[in-house]
């Protein structure tokens, strides 16, 4: 198995122009701009979300994580407009309040536009979230496009903010060029506004275990010790430091056109005060009534293939057939589904063996699988190098994990092969989850 989905955990959306609103319980998620019904005054949505992790810790570090989501409605949205996630820097209370609640309630239940919890105000109005800009976190902010939405749905590779998150740490690696020393604490360097101190220090003439002792500009800083082996110039540094991240979940902000800068965060309230929203994406949040809640998936790469008698398969004439499918399976089983491969026509031939035995193994860099929910088409599982087939001495087989589908609803699975310029799709396999 070499995919692992979870839903949120909490999620909410808050809005400038509502500042004291609390949607905890809303079953829409929203970024973008928000004009006031009544005052028909633009201001900024943002959404939060959080995912519990504790299910992701011990899978690989070189897993790919992703965050899913489904679009229910968007509006008035530029091509190049862009969708961007932060890692929240505080923790925060979803709250048990709706957008359409009037008069208002709860507003001291959650977080808002101005607080994360009961009286309690965020350092910023509108949440407090690594912007990307300092030293040690300018890796963690990931983006993307609206034209990147299929079918209605947004997947945003999240790794780089959810990997540090499950590993509770993070490494900034800063290069340094043009460095210029000679026996002394003293380095100067090409403008660099990244250093810090305490950060370690590797290069030629740097004596090991060195850091950054104090920095005096974006080109100077002096190092805890001198130098050694005389004087150098133009030399290539590298500095890193190790600082540690809590799972406080995410910030989702919009950048309405690639005009607009700061990633977001001030984003250029403009366009006609008719009283509809303007540039604004909403998405389905974990309290939908739908099965479109927040997903997020950790995928990785993890073939396990032993053949022992099977024989390779020779050509796509082919019947392929699962051996122990269940028509049901209880919501959070995972059990290997094994199918049988043989010849469409086998040949007629005197023996004590059966000619409709399984026969071959599936090609490991071939073969996939996809999961879609039969009632409303949406795909759980896509076929892509992570939905891969492993086999043992018996056959090909899927590990089917039925934790990320929904109870008393049907799937399909299909198999898609390719062997050299042919493709082959297997009629969908249907099962229900109870």
């Amino acid at each position: 198995m070499s995919r692992t989905i979870i839903t949120a955990s909490v999620d909410a959306s808050i809005y400038e122009q509502y500042a004291s609103l609390n949607t905890g319980q809303d079953e829409i998620l929203e970024v973008g701009k928000k004009q006031h019904l009544l005052t028909g005054t633009n201001g900024r949505a943002r959404s939060l979300i959080k995912f519990t992790l504790t299910d992701l810790v011990g899978a690989p570090t070189t897993s790919a994580a992703y965050l899913n989501l489904k679009v229910a409605n968007a509006t008035k949205l530029n091509q190049d407009a862009l969708v961007y996630i932060f890692p929240a820097s505080r923790s925060w209370d979803e709250g048990s309040g709706y957008f359409e609640q009037r008069p208002i309630k709860n507003s001291d239940d959650g977080s808002t536009w101005t607080t994360y919890a009961s009286a309690s105000n965020w350092s910023t109005a509108g949440g407090d979230f690594t912007t990307g800009s300092g030293h040690i976190t300018s890796g963690l902010v990931v983006s993307a496009s609206v034209a990147d939405i299929k079918n209605n749905e947004l997947k945003i590779n999240v790794t780089p903010i959810i990997q540090p998150m499950i590993s509770a740490s993070v490494v900034e690696t800063v290069n340094l060029t043009g460095a210029s020393y000679n026996d002394d604490p003293t380095i100067t360097h090409a403008t660099n506004a990244n250093v810090a101190v305490g950060m370690l220090v590797v290069g030629t003439g740097i004596p090991a275990e060195a850091t950054v002792a104090s920095v005096t500009s974006n080109t100077i800083f002096e190092l805890s010790v001198a130098t050694t082996g005389g004087s150098k110039t133009s030399q290539a540094l590298t500095l890193t430091e190790n600082s540690t991240i809590s799972n406080n979940g995410l910030v989702m902000t919009f950048l309405g056109s690639a005009t607009e800068t700061n990633r977001g965060q001030n984003i250029t309230l403009v366009g006609p005060s008719d009283g509809k929203d303007v540039g604004n994406i909403k998405f389905f949040s974990r309290n939908t009534q739908t099965i479109h809640a927040p997903t997020l998936e950790l995928s990785w790469l993890n073939h396990s293939i032993v053949t022992g008698s099977l024989k390779t398969l020779p050509s796509l004439d082919i019947e392929i057939a699962p051996r122990n499918m269940k028509a049901k399976y209880r919501a959070g089983e995972v059990s290997k589904m094994y199918f049988t491969v043989r010849d469409r026509y086998p040949a007629k031939t005197f023996a004590n063996t059966r000619r409709f035995d399984n026969r071959y193994y599936l090609p490991p860099s071939g073969s996939t699988y996809t999961i879609v929910d039969a009632g409303s088409g949406t795909t759980t599982v896509p076929f892509d190098e992570y939905s891969h087939l492993d086999c043992d001495v018996t056959g090909s087989y899927v590990m089917l994990d039925t934790k990320p589908l929904h109870k008393n609803r049907f799937y399909d699975l299909s198999l898609k092969v390719v062997l050299s310029n042919e493709v082959y799709f297997s009629r969908p396999f249907r099962f229900k989850v109870v």
